[in-house]
């Protein structure tokens, strides 16, 4: 069977603006998963916070910050605050256990 012939010239069909997109997502997974502390210490920093708040801080997805948001919530390190009335998403912030996570004195900063 005789190889392939190899295309020299550009596919009439390129799509720059969705290889833009796909480096930019691998760009994003290569960060992977945020742990709790960087959630906390990100939720701590801006005082209220959404997950969206959160994944953008950090510079990654919501997809990749939403397992370790949710565990934080679930396991009472974030506590909800309300509804944000513009995007409708939930409003959490760093609970007294929450806080106590960061080993410097006196927990996460503000």
């Amino acid at each position: 069977m005789a190889p392939r012939p190899v295309m020299e010239h550009a596919s009439k069909w390129a799509t720059p603006h969705l290889d833009a997109r796909r480096q930019e997502d691998s760009r994003l997974a290569a960060r992977g998963v945020p742990t709790v502390r960087e959630i906390l210490r990100v939720a701590a920093s801006i005082g209220q916070a959404t997950l969206g708040d959160a994944a953008r801080a950090l510079g990654i997805r919501h997809r990749q910050a939403r397992p370790t948001w949710e565990w934080a919530v679930t396991n009472g390190l974030l506590a909800c605050r309300g509804v944000d009335s513009e995007t409708g998403e939930v409003i959490y912030a760093p609970t007294e256990k929450g806080r106590a996570l960061e080993p410097s004195p006196g927990g996460l900063a503000p």
